[in-house]
C-alpha cells in the first residue's frame, strides 16, 4: 500500500470517528515524531494530547455561549483601579474554582454600585 493511500485511509478513519482534530494534525505530528524519535507512542500520546486540547477548547466556547453572560469579558481584562476596596488576590483565588470542590458558598455583598456584579460575570 502506499503512503499516500494510507494518509487517506488514516484520514478518513479519524474523520468518520469525529477525531477532526487528529485528522487535521496526524501528518505534521508524524513528521515531527518522526525527526524527534519519538516512536509509536509518543506519537500518539501527541495525537491525543492534541484532540483533548481542541475538545476542551470546543466545550469551553460552547459553555460560554449557553451561559449567556450579558457581556464577554475575561479576568486578565478586569480594571481592579475601579473597585480599590476589592482584593485582586482574593479574587483570583476565587477564579481558580477551590471552593467548587470543597462545596463552599462564595457571596458577594456590599452596598450598590461598588462593582460586585461586575466582578462575578467573568467566565475565566
Amino acid at each position: 500500500m502506499t503512503e499516500d493511500l494510507s494518509r487517506t485511509i488514516v484520514t478518513n478513519y479519524l474523520k468518520q470517528l469525529r477525531l477532526l482534530r487528529m485528522a487535521t494534525d496526524c501528518e505534521a505530528l508524524a513528521r515531527e515524531a518522526e525527526q524527534r524519535g519519538l516512536g509509536y507512542l509518543g506519537y500518539l500520546q501527541a495525537l491525543l494530547e492534541g484532540e483533548l486540547a481542541h475538545r476542551h477548547e470546543q466545550q469551553l466556547r460552547q459553555r460560554l455561549k449557553a451561559a449567556a453572560f450579558p457581556y464577554q469579558k475575561r479576568l486578565e481584562d478586569f480594571d481592579f483601579s475601579l473597585i480599590p476596596c476589592l482584593s485582586k488576590m482574593r479574587l483570583l483565588e476565587l477564579a481558580q474554582g477551590a471552593f467548587l470542590s470543597s462545596h463552599d458558598n462564595v457571596l458577594f455583598i456590599g452596598p450598590s454600585g461598588i462593582g460586585k456584579t461586575r466582578s462575578t460575570n467573568y467566565p475565566y
